[in-house]
């Protein structure tokens, strides 16, 4: 993270619990000034999240970038959805910024693009490389030389081993244990708890130890743009 002589204006793009995660993070990264919270629609009632206001709708995203907000980050689990909201918060003239814990680990040596989350714990270590708009969640490693896609998720507590290319798109589930030099296909996912051996092809949904193919996704979780 660069330096930072004044706290920045930010903007978090979603509601719920990835969005309560992300806003922790901002706030104990102590470089950002965090305005509001996007959801989808107005809330009923003013809400906040720690204070933070909650607000609704794309206009309100317009409204912020022209109004002295420069930085977003979108705050959503699911894949597709958080594609989504990235290209419109590009679209609408922000720069996607990183949310990046400080109890996290992350190697000098590692690339990231932008937009991307790193929860407490995680660690990403020697030669990484990290896609826009990924989520690397609590406690997961990421080992020497791995890629992961961008608008990819992986979740709490799993295990990426080294030279492992993760293509756009994909998830990775909770525990989740990927061996040394496999690819993973745009838009997989990879069940809680899996131990994958072999390369995953594109759009697949993989369970069990080890991993096996149960199904593919009619709809592709990630398309590029």
């Amino acid at each position: 993270m660069r330096n930072r002589k004044l706290r920045e204006n930010i903007c978090v793009v979603g509601a719920g619990g990835q969005a309560r995660v992300v806003c922790s993070i901002l706030l104990a990264q102590g470089y950002f000034n965090v305005v509001a919270t996007i959801d989808i629609e107005p809330p009923e009632k003013p809400s906040t999240i720690f204070g933070i206001p909650i607000i609704g709708g794309d206009d309100s995203l317009r409204h912020l970038a022209k109004t002295g907000t420069r930085l977003g980050i979108v705050a959503i689990g699911n894949n597709a959805i958080r594609r989504a909201k990235y290209y419109n918060l590009l679209e609408v003239g922000l720069k996607a910024e990183n949310a990046i814990h400080p109890s996290s680990h992350v190697s000098k040596s590692a690339g990231l693009q932008d937009g991307i989350t790193i929860a407490p714990g995680a660690i990403v270590t020697t030669d990484v490389f990290l896609g826009a708009n990924s989520i690397i969640n609590s406690g997961a490693v990421i080992e020497h030389g791995s890629s992961v896609g961008k608008h990819s998720h992986i979740a709490p507590g799993a295990v990426v081993a080294g030279e492992v290319t993760i293509g756009e798109g994909a998830f990775v589930g909770i525990g989740a244990v990927l061996k040394e030099r496999i690819s993973i296909g745009t838009g997989a996912i990879i069940g809680a708890g899996s131990v994958i051996l072999e390369d995953v092809p594109d759009n697949a949904l993989v369970v069990g130890a080890p991993g096996k193919i149960i199904r593919f996704n009619s709809t592709p979780h990630a398309t590029k743009k």
